[in-house]
């Protein structure tokens, strides 16, 4: 759902858009500052803009509510199949564990795996399970999961296999 084309608009449902691709329903428990929804992170850790949207708000100062009618953080996202091992506890495991090619990303190469999103799903919509994951293509292993005090995973843990 994208965010409306005309009326009023509010901090909260952009950011609902921006972290859930929802305008008005998701949890955003953390202060919503204008400047994270156009930068992305901030204490919400919200994703970088879609550029592919209908509609980007303008990233230059002064930020502007108005900027952001029509904006849709799914639009035309691209969803590439990639090759990795998982194993939920231990990344020894996953090190030696078959590649298996059920895992998604919007990374366009595999050596940028591990600063994305990962999904379990061909349209990334659908959030992989927590673990450990290794890259073959780049011999590294990293632990996918939501970091204490966060709503949203990420990866740590990066280190060789």
């Amino acid at each position: 759902m994208a965010v409306p084309g005309s009326g009023t608009l509010t901090l909260l449902g952009i950011a609902q858009e921006r972290l859930y691709g929802t305008y008005g329903s998701g949890t955003v428990s953390n202060p919503i500052l204008i400047s994270d929804l156009i930068n992305g992170g901030g204490l919400n850790s919200f994703p970088a803009l879609n550029t592919s949207s209908p509609s980007v708000p303008d990233t230059s100062t002064p930020y502007s509510m108005v900027d952001w009618y029509n904006y849709e953080q799914n639009s035309g996202i691209n969803c590439f199949n990639y090759e990795l091992a998982f194993d939920p506890v231990d990344p020894v495991a996953a090190c030696e564990n078959p590649p298996e090619p059920f895992y998604y990303s919007g990374a366009t190469d595999p050596s940028q795996i591990f600063n994305n999103f990962l999904y379990k799903n061909d349209t990334c919509s659908v959030i992989a399970d927590f673990g450990w994951y290794a890259n073959p293509a780049v011999g590294e292993v990293a632990q996918w999961s939501i970091p204490r005090g966060q709503q949203f995973p990420s990866w740590s843990n990066i280190q060789p296999c």
